[in-house]
């Protein structure tokens, strides 16, 4: 039977005034949006047999969405992959599980976002399916040079290399790594010699309560936020080598070579607006998709410990950006405009293996992690904790965002080797309310006689760089191709080795099941990828209630100073246009609504504005906008938005429409503004 291939989209961006997840007790409710939240799918139709791939712009993929989308559409559980592509701009709320709280200031479960998510991704996969054509298939990836950034480069440092002699890999017994590995380490991840690199710095963000408490009140309602002042570092050539830098994708065409669309794993966090902001938006991401040349849809790959991060620029550079959206702006062009190419180059390489006789095997599972027992690749019995738990070090929050730096730089406590959870200390964060049983997939694709192609490993938790390459050569034999999409179908924190867990920074601290559950979810992935179909039984899912304060609003920092200017502008309404330095047209403007206390409505797929000169026009979705509800002269709204500056010529007159909900029209109409 023939090979059939098809792309759609959705927005999914829920009204404003709903939580932010990612960032915990930090997590404020959305103010404004920049572009939109979207789930994106490829469809493929193989021999007779469908599988949806779904990128969704959430912080991870979500069990409640996949399950009630395959039943809605009458598929089984393993023929919906349904991967995030951790976005800490999007809603919270839409896990079911202890994490809907966990992320975000103890939301509970947003039936409405939640809800916004299911039908996105189901009309998404309905009008796919409705649009299959004859199509090739193949797979590919590139490095995004310098776009990918470790920031647990110290852990990363803790693994020992294949075939490295000397030096005990005993993670029971391991003492701390010896110096001057970066270039090893490094070239065993990229499978590449990166040649020298410098060292890595000792960990910056050390501090005390009373420094950390005073630094992050200055944005933050509490001092165990994750905060965004102190001390910064840099993103040095050895930090960038130790990302997993890596683009992945699955490629469609037509037989004549038409794109029909690309499921895309860049890697990093996409994150480079950071929390202040209380915008719903894909960040980085929302600008990659405007600049490749075909439609893709985007998941996350590998960002346990990587942040995509703007090739030129430095972790202090992008860290001071986030003081103003003027100068964050090009960092986040910069980062979009590198990830892009990556994954343009990854289409070329797919382009190269483009077959259309491949096979489909899909294979989905819900183990239990707590208690779980398992032989390790070392071939030791072993026993994850029963309960999970976060360690103080969680608090230290990453290079690119210190934490409250409530605590010192410990180093490894006293190891206990009966202990899973060892040397992470349990006494101050305790227990989390985490799942027991989260949801693994992979999707196998083999010749017509069986031999392994490709696969696809959907992770529910975030993988670090070295634990990729751990999955990455430990399946290929049996699987061909390892494509890694996380986190992936469900949200269970982060995998990563046994040996970088013994660091305890950021990351391998948040490693809730005890150190071994990289290896258990190794061993997870090697038995679903000689299964097929739903694998053992699906537990039900229940979501916890809504925080009854989830809609109090708490004020956030304006995400724009011109924004700060336009709060105290008497008029009603105003526009604004500039030309900027390296030629793009800059737009501005405010406008009082006819109802400053209505819900701030986003129609899906409708544009909030339009801009026109009655020739051309841009909306708000297409130019990535940024639009907000400020204070001021009662509630007003704000936006802001860059263009290209061949796109209006000077002198035309540039006029506003705004087609958002009907209680936020403008009182008074916006003037015509002449571009400059």
């Amino acid at each position: 039977m023939a090979t059939r291939a098809a792309f759609a989209k959705r927005d999914l961006t829920p009204d404003l005034g709903r939580r932010i997840a990612g960032y915990s007790l930090c997590s404020p409710n959305a103010q404004g949006v920049l572009g939109r939240l979207e789930a994106r799918v490829l469809v493929l139709e193989l021999d007779g047999e469908r599988v949806a791939l779904v990128g969704i712009d959430l912080l991870a993929g979500t069990r409640w969405v996949a399950e009630r989308v395959a039943a809605r559409l009458g598929w089984s559980l393993d023929r919906v992959l349904v991967a995030g592509t951790h976005v800490h701009a999007g809603p919270s709320g839409v896990f079911a599980t202890g994490y809907d709280s966990a992320t975000s200031k103890h939301t509970g479960f947003d039936a409405f976002a939640a809800g916004r998510a299911e039908d996105a991704v189901y009309d998404a996969i309905v009008e796919a399916v409705a649009a299959l054509a004859p199509a090739v298939v193949g797979f590919g990836s590139a490095r995004a040079p310098g776009a990918a950034w470790n920031r647990s480069a110290r852990a990363t440092l803790w693994n020992r290399v294949p075939g490295e002699a000397g030096w005990n890999d005993d993670p029971d017994t391991l003492g701390p790594p010896p110096p001057g590995r970066e270039r090893a380490v490094a070239a065993w991840i990229q499978g590449a010699d990166p040649g020298p690199l410098p060292p890595i710095p000792p960990f910056a963000h050390e501090g005390h309560l009373f420094e950390g408490f005073v630094s992050n009140l200055v944005h933050q309602p509490l001092g165990v936020c994750v905060g965004q002042n102190g001390p910064l570092e840099r993103a040095s050539a050895a930090e960038r080598a130790l990302a997993w830098g890596e683009a992945q994708v699955v490629w469609a065409e037509t037989p004549a070579g038409a794109p029909l669309g690309a499921f895309a794993l860049p890697p990093g966090t996409p994150a480079v607006l950071g929390f202040r902001y209380a915008l719903f938006g894909a960040d980085v991401h929302g600008l990659v998709r405007t600049q490749v040349p075909f439609p893709v849809a985007l998941a996350g790959g590998v960002v346990g410990d990587v942040n995509a991060l703007p090739p030129n620029r430095t972790a202090d550079e992008v860290r001071a950006a986030r003081d103003d959206f003027d100068t964050v702006w090009p960092a986040l062009r910069e980062a979009a405009t590198a990830l892009a190419a990556a994954i343009v180059a990854a289409v070329a390489d797919a382009k190269t293996r483009l077959r259309d006789d491949l096979r489909l095997v899909t294979a989905v599972r819900h183990p239990t992690v707590a208690a779980a027992t398992f032989v390790d690749p070392r071939g030791t019995p072993r026993t994850l904790d029963d309960e999970a738990h976060v360690g103080p070090e969680t608090l230290r929050g990453s290079e690119l965002a210190p934490g409250a730096k409530l605590l010192p730089r410990f180093g490894p406590a006293a190891f206990d080797r009966t202990s899973p959870q060892s040397p992470k200390r349990r006494w101050l964060l305790s227990k989390l309310d985490a799942p027991t049983t989260t949801r693994v997939q992979v999707v196998r694709f083999t010749d017509p006689a069986g031999a392994p192609v490709a696969a696809l490993l959907g992770s529910p938790m975030e993988l670090s760089s070295a634990y990729a390459r751990v999955l990455t050569d430990t399946l290929a034999p049996t699987v061909g191709q390892v494509l890694l999409a996380s986190p992936c179908g469900d949200y269970l924190s982060y995998a990563s080795t046994p040996l970088e867990y013994r660091a305890q920074e950021y990351e391998t601290s948040s490693v809730v099941y005890g150190r071994f559950t990289g290896d258990w979810l190794l061993s997870v992935f090697q038995d679903l990828a000689a299964q097929r179909g739903v694998v053992g039984p699906v537990p039900a899912l229940v979501p916890e209630p809504k925080d009854p304060d989830y809609d109090r609003s708490r004020e956030v920092p304006l995400p724009s100073a011109r924004f700060e200017a336009f709060r105290g502008e008497p008029a009603e309404s105003g526009l604004v246009a500039l030309r900027l330095p390296d030629g793009s047209l800059r737009v501005a403007g405010w406008f009082t609504p006819t109802d400053p206390e209505a819900r701030a409505v986003i129609t899906p797929g409708v544009p909030l504005f339009t801009l026109g000169d009655g020739v051309r026009t841009v909306d708000e979705i297409g130019a990535m906008a940024l639009c907000a509800r400020i204070g001021g002269h009662g509630k007003r709204w704000a936006f802001q938005l860059e263009l290209d500056g061949a796109t209006f010529l000077p002198g035309a007159g540039l006029r506003f429409t705004w087609t958002g909900a009907h209680g936020d029209r403008p009182t008074a109409p916006l003037p015509t503004v002449t571009v400059p």
